[in-house]
């Protein structure tokens, strides 16, 4: 091979070396424990916003934001108060998106990145079928079964016939979902099933 030819070959694959660097997608992990951690450590402390989501009736998917950051989740920006960001700088003046406080915003940021996976189980399943659950993944209740996504709550433990949740307005740490079914009979569920790995 001449020194045109090695110099040839040299180029493109430098170029093939840059091009492969900018396309590749960066590969983060999700510290599940850390996470479950400071849900139950913060379930009765304000986190970052809660000051001001508190009167809003939005802290609960707040706190569940916050949970997840300092569980390795990623700060995600995009354009404007779309599916595709996920951040939080302050609450006042506004610097935080709407899938970082809002029920449906989050459940769409959650399935539209590829960080997790939506599962609709039947009010039998969380007690029948609870070990299905997994301790560190979200869950959210239509309170009164009217197609309106109303809380999110963190799952923090699985019993052999329940599930205990942590969450914020009305706060409650480890909380039973069986009890959740009784005093409000007619409620649904959703659980965003959250990877332990995942790209952007």
């Amino acid at each position: 091979m001449n020194s045109f030819s090695r110099k040839f070959v040299l180029a493109m694959l430098a170029i093939a070396i840059i091009a492969g660097s900018i396309g590749s997608a960066s590969a983060f992990a999700y510290n599940r424990q850390g996470a479950i951690d400071y849900a139950k450590n913060n379930a009765y402390s304000w986190v970052p916003g809660s000051w001001y989501f508190m009167t809003r009736g939005v802290d609960c998917t707040n706190f569940i934001s916050q949970t997840l950051y300092l569980g390795g989740w990623w700060i995600q920006r995009g354009p404007e108060q779309t599916t595709n960001q996920w951040y939080f700088r302050n609450a006042f003046p506004r610097d935080y998106s709407n899938s970082w406080t809002l029920v449906n915003n989050f459940r769409d940021f959650v399935v539209n990145s590829g960080r997790g996976t939506e599962i609709f189980p039947s009010r039998s399943e969380v007690t029948a079928r609870p070990t299905r659950f997994q301790a560190g993944d979200v869950m959210q209740i239509d309170w009164t079964g009217d197609g309106t996504w109303d809380h999110t709550m963190f799952i923090t433990g699985v019993t052999g016939n329940d599930v205990l949740v942590t969450y914020h307005n009305n706060n409650q740490r480890d909380y039973s979902v069986s009890r959740m079914m009784r005093d409000y009979p007619n409620n649904k569920f959703r659980v965003l099933h959250l990877k332990d790995e995942y790209s952007q």
